[in-house]
């Protein structure tokens, strides 16, 4: 968290790996800051602190961010050729209640077996999403933008299901 209280990336991101919610975006905004470890980053987006924008208009940042965004669809290909990433929808699920939850279309998520989510996942996941809005999540979209359907749908459903097995599962039908 940040001293504002907004949350950071890393607090949201780990919220999405305990629950296997690990879309090929994120998972090219976490590599890179791995790779920025002790830098000076910033986000544009409107609003951001005075104190971050003398990194604006550097043509040096300008050209590698700019260069990361236009290869990021080679990046995506180059993944899911690789089996790193797999076009699917997040299932979760409980079997006592033949109750589910589903992402609405296909992602490129980072594949993973079905598996039971552990409840100190599901607490994590709730716990770090349940206040997310448009400004902690600046940019991110499909599944886990919390101003869509599925992220306050799963929320609500992990909510109902507290105490229940729950599996998780990317289906690619």
């Amino acid at each position: 968290m940040f001293e504002d209280g907004a949350p950071s990336f890393g607090h949201l991101y780990e919220g999405l790996v305990a629950v296997g919610l690990r879309r090929f975006d994120v998972e090219e905004v976490a590599a890179w800051l791995l790779g920025h470890q002790g830098h000076r980053v910033t986000l544009e987006v409107s609003g951001y602190k005075e104190v971050m924008g003398e990194l604006d208009g550097d043509p040096i940042t300008d050209a590698q961010g700019y260069r990361l965004w236009r290869e990021a669809p080679e990046r995506l290909r180059q993944g899911l050729a690789a089996g790193r990433y797999v076009q699917a929808r997040y299932a979760a699920s409980c079997a006592a209640c033949c109750a589910s939850v589903n992402s609405d279309s296909p992602e490129p998520f980072v594949p993973f077996p079905p598996r039971q989510l552990k409840p100190d996942e599901a607490d994590l996941f709730m716990e770090r999403w349940s206040d997310a809005d448009e400004m902690s999540v600046f940019r991110l979209f499909g599944a886990i933008d919390p101003l869509e359907r599925f992220v306050p749908d799963l929320l609500a459903f992990l909510a109902k299901h507290d105490g229940h097995r729950i599996d998780v599962m990317l289906t690619t039908t």
